[in-house]
């Protein structure tokens, strides 16, 4: 008769080291409101995979963790969110900062960006550009 000693044991997979991404996004997820999780993981979260996109998410991401829990009107965390956003869409540079506060394609963005990451949901336009400083 013969016993497997191994029966019922699995091997254990080593530790994944966790990077800087791995580290902003575990800051970010202990107060990102969780029903919009979905929505970071497909529109930020999925390009740090892609190599141009590695270095200006890190910094939105590093720049989203470190305002948790301002409200964007009472800091200046707003404008940094913005350029941050700028340089993560608009990869090649093409749109100048006065260029960029008009796209509104830039805007809806920016706009999807607190909602998704702050819960801020009911931000008008106006509003909006007027935490980037170019309100028209």
């Amino acid at each position: 008769m013969q016993w497997d000693l191994f029966i019922g044991r699995k091997k254990s997979r080593p530790a994944k080291q966790k990077d800087d991404f791995d580290r902003l996004i575990d800051a970010i997820e202990s107060f990102a409101p969780k029903k919009h999780l979905g929505k970071r993981e497909a529109f930020y979260y999925n390009y740090r995979t892609i190599g141009p996109y590695k270095k200006p998410l890190l910094l939105l991401l590093q720049t989203i963790s470190e305002n948790r829990g301002a409200l964007p009107e009472e800091t200046s965390c707003a404008k940094d969110l913005f350029d941050q956003l700028k340089a993560f869409y608009d990869l090649k540079d093409r749109l100048s900062p006065e260029d960029a506060v008009k796209d509104w394609g830039l805007i809806r963005k920016y706009r999807e960006l607190f909602q998704f990451f702050y819960n801020i949901n009911d931000i008008s336009t106006e509003e909006l550009l007027s935490w980037v400083g170019k309100a028209d």
